[in-house]
């Protein structure tokens, strides 16, 4: 590794850094403040809408990485900010149509209650984030962004904080959420580095064409995993409640954190390194290999404790009412080290076209997720043991995802 990429990573490890410790920190109050079933709640709007945002851009964003023409490039981001505005429309339409009609009537879109009518707007904002994110960080904007993510951390967790002391209500936590994009699109916009926004008709059907297999096959992937994430969500407040619900995500939350400071910032950087080498015809499978070993021994070390110690540390950190996070954190710490161990390799499935098989792969896991929670509401008593029958399958399938990328053939 390179000094210059070991730069790379560390300025974007920086500004990861600092938001999430900004966030960890904010948290210790939040949790003291707000009950678990606001933190439930909201938790289900934002997955909602993590599912919700590849979809609007089928993906485009990714596109950025196999393109090496500054031209094209424009195009990208012209067509991802037409797709996004196009979704936003048809979303509205359907989820009014939803509320007038009553034609779903799942119990999380009951809990929402009027938060669902929000749900429009938070995807439009995390799609357009996500094609300015994307786009700098094809230009290797890595001090801009470290600076945007460090700054809207802080302000959008002040936010909750100030106003969960005036009404502890979770519509408070969604305009944190709607601020901390807000915050990072205005800076990165500020920086000069993003093309003007011209929407051609030719230009977004070349662009389409042009990355048809991306879209067809990276779109669903994307799409289930994202469900994959979501369903123990929404399993949890089918068959149990928002209480549930919020103790699921402060665990789930909290042990992102290190794949989010530590696996982001180096598949960020490994991303663009990645490319280039399939462009010079270049072998990536021997630096994979080293970053998932150094990732899997990073990992034990980082969720050791959690393993031990999860609800006396959750009790400790975040208040006594949260010790039943700790308890889950415990079970789900073999999820979350396949997770942190793969980071690269989930990236190199992009760079090295393995969308088919990705998808397929994905696609039987899930399967098997949704029939390992089906099982375990029916089996157990206890929601934590079904989660950790999801954690055990979720290692199993990044435990394979490895192989697949390894020996698959570019």
């Amino acid at each position: 590794m390179t000094n210059i990429l070991i730069k790379k990573i560390a300025i974007l490890l920086g500004g990861n850094l600092g938001a999430q410790i900004i966030t960890i920190l904010s948290m210790m109050v939040i949790t003291r403040i707000y009950q678990p079933e606001s933190f439930g709640l909201y938790s289900i709007f934002v997955s909602l809408i993590s599912v919700l945002i590849p979809i609007s851009t089928v993906c485009l964003t990714l596109a950025f990485f196999l393109e090496s023409k500054e031209s094209n490039l424009k195009k990208i981001f012209n067509t991802n900010i037409f797709l996004a505005l196009c979704f936003f429309v048809f979303l509205s339409c359907l989820i009014f149509i939803i509320k007038l009609t009553n034609f779903i009537s799942a119990k999380f879109i009951n809990d929402l209650g009027s938060l669902i009518y929000l749900v429009p707007i938070s995807v439009l904002l995390g799609s357009l984030y996500d094609n300015y994110y994307q786009y700098s960080l094809k230009l290797e904007k890595y001090n801009k962004i470290s600076k945007s993510v460090l700054f809207s951390s802080f302000l959008s967790n002040i936010y909750k904080i100030i106003s969960g002391y005036g009404v502890a209500i979770t519509i408070n936590l969604v305009f944190g959420y709607f601020l901390n994009y807000i915050l990072q699109i205005i800076i990165l916009l500020k920086s000069n580095i993003l093309p003007k926004i011209k929407i051609h008709k030719y230009d977004v059907k070349y662009t389409i064409s042009k990355y048809k297999l991306l879209i067809f096959f990276r779109t669903p992937q994307v799409f289930l995993s994202t469900i994959s994430e979501f369903i123990p969500i929404l399993f949890l407040a089918n068959y149990y409640g928002a209480k549930e619900v919020g103790y699921y995500s402060l665990a789930r939350s909290i042990l992102s954190a290190p794949t989010v400071l530590v696996g982001k910032s180096i598949t960020d950087v490994f991303l663009s390194k990645l490319s280039l080498d399939l462009n010079n015809n270049l072998n990536i499978n021997k630096i994979l290999v080293k970053s998932v070993i150094v990732s899997f021994f990073i990992s034990v070390l980082i969720y050791l404790p959690f393993i031990f110690y999860g609800d006396w540390l959750f009790s400790l950190i975040f208040g006594n009412k949260w010790e039943e996070s700790g308890k889950l954190a415990s079970v789900m710490c073999f999820w979350l080290i396949g997770v942190l161990s793969t980071r690269t390799i989930v990236a190199a499935m992009t760079v090295k076209n393995l969308q088919k098989k990705y998808l397929a792969f994905e696609i039987v896991f899930l399967f098997f997720k949704i029939l390992i929670l089906f099982f375990g509401v029916e089996s157990f008593t206890s929601y934590i043991d079904v989660i950790l029958g999801f954690s055990l399958i979720n290692f199993l399938f990044y435990f394979m995802l490895i192989f697949l990328c390894i020996f698959s053939k570019d």
